[in-house]
């Protein structure tokens, strides 16, 4: 009797350990090929993707764009050389990434074809870099339709290999599903032999499995949200929430093309606090940061629109742009918005204008919208600014260019 119940504890203790090793062995297959086929799916295929994608904003942004400005406004050619020599290096880092990441045996064929195509935009980018400083003796040396055909070809070579990777992801997608099911079908009989056994291990790896996930998601959204508030931090001044220097120099290209493109008026303004050095003096640079966001929020409550776009360009000086505001109304806002600071009744007894805080505008409006260097806009709308200080300050001067 006590031999047979032996036999029987060392058969169930041997089914346990087989039904227990081969559970963790399937389990651990499984978890490989879970992890090899999402590695596969992610960075075999987004991330050549994200490559591919870099370059087609290269040679559509910064090759032709810069070159069609240059050919508009033809000045500092040696800026625009270089910038060339430096946007065909990134675009052959890129490539070089894509390039010698794994490729199937039918993929490498059509990728040598592209690489082929891709040393020839090189060699042209090069040519192109060289030749643009004809510009300066006014003779063009460039061919934009060899430039658009050469493009063309690129990118339409290239939104193959985005549309290969995208079918390559499903692909891998669908093999790691059946393989999934597979595995499943597997885990079911094991887990059927050993139920009461495995009843035991199952419930906790499955509530650490959902903490873990849990953990993860909360995770995640955390990581969504700091990258979100570290590109607003980028862009934003710190002390009064409104758009930097930084990102104006970025979107100004962006709606000036803008206004171009819906035939929109186009209009840009800089303020300045009057005397703010000497209220820094009286009153401290606490009580200077107070008012510097005091009149950002003034700035806020007067152009509000979707497309009014207000930054703090440096120290007490403010810049605002607004597209498609006819003049008469872009005046009376400025107007309104430099008389209603005495309402913000901000005491200011070293003021040589008034006993409290005000603003000197200056502004430049185009009727249409015309393209015009970002250095030439600021220093055209500057004197209009000091013009307004040097005729007593705490008013506006404006200036209509056709």
């Amino acid at each position: 009797m006590l031999n047979t119940t032996n036999n029987k504890l060392l058969f169930l203790l041997i089914t346990m350990i087989l039904g227990m090793g081969g559970l963790s062995f399937s389990l651990f297959k499984h978890q490989e090929a879970s992890e090899y086929h999402i590695k596969t799916l992610y960075f075999g295929s987004l991330l050549p993707i994200s490559n591919l994608k870099e370059i087609l904003l290269l040679i559509q942004g910064d090759v032709a764009l810069k070159v069609y400005e240059k050919r508009v406004n033809p000045r500092d050619l040696d800026t625009l050389s270089q910038s060339l020599q430096k946007t065909d290096r990134e675009i052959s880092t890129l490539w070089q990434e894509y390039a010698t990441r794994y490729k199937s045996n039918d993929e490498k064929a059509f990728v040598a074809h592209v690489d082929l195509k891709m040393q020839e935009l090189h060699h042209y980018i090069i040519e192109l870099s060289q030749r643009v400083l004809l510009l300066r003796n006014k003779e063009t040396g460039i061919s934009f339709k060899t430039l658009s055909d050469g493009t063309n070809v690129i990118n339409e070579l290239i939104r193959k290999l985005i549309n290969y990777e995208l079918a390559l992801a499903g692909a891998m997608r669908k093999e790691h599903l059946s393989r999934y099911e597979t595995d499943k079908i597997l885990l079911f009989g094991i887990i059927a032999a050993v139920m009461v056994v495995m009843f035991m291990f199952v419930v906790p790896i499955s509530n650490s499995i959902k903490r873990t996930e849990r953990k993860l998601q909360v995770s995640a959204r955390e990581l969504e949200q700091a990258n979100s508030e570290l590109r607003r931090a980028s862009i934003t001044d710190g002390l009064t929430d409104l758009f930097n220097r930084r990102y104006f120099d970025q979107i100004f290209v962006n709606e000036i093309l803008r206004a171009q493109r819906e035939k929109l008026s186009f209009t840009f303004m800089m303020l300045d606090i009057d005397h703010f050095k000497k209220y820094n003096d009286c009153y401290g640079h606490a009580a200077g940061d107070d008012v510097i966001k005091s009149v950002a929020g003034h700035l806020g409550s007067y152009f509000k629109r979707p497309g009014d776009l207000i930054f703090r360009l440096g120290g007490e000086e403010f810049g605002i742009i607004t597209v498609g505001t006819h003049i008469e109304t872009a005046l009376s806002m400025a107007h309104a918005l430099v008389a209603d600071m005495k309402n913000l009744n901000i005491e200011h007894k070293m003021s040589e204008t008034q006993n409290y805080v005000t603003l000197s505008m200056g502004m430049v409006h185009f009727p249409q919208a015309k393209l015009i260097d970002v250095k030439d806009l600021y220093e055209l709308t500057d004197a209009q600014l000091y013009k307004a200080k040097e005729g007593g300050r705490n008013q506006v001067i404006h200036l209509v260019e056709a």
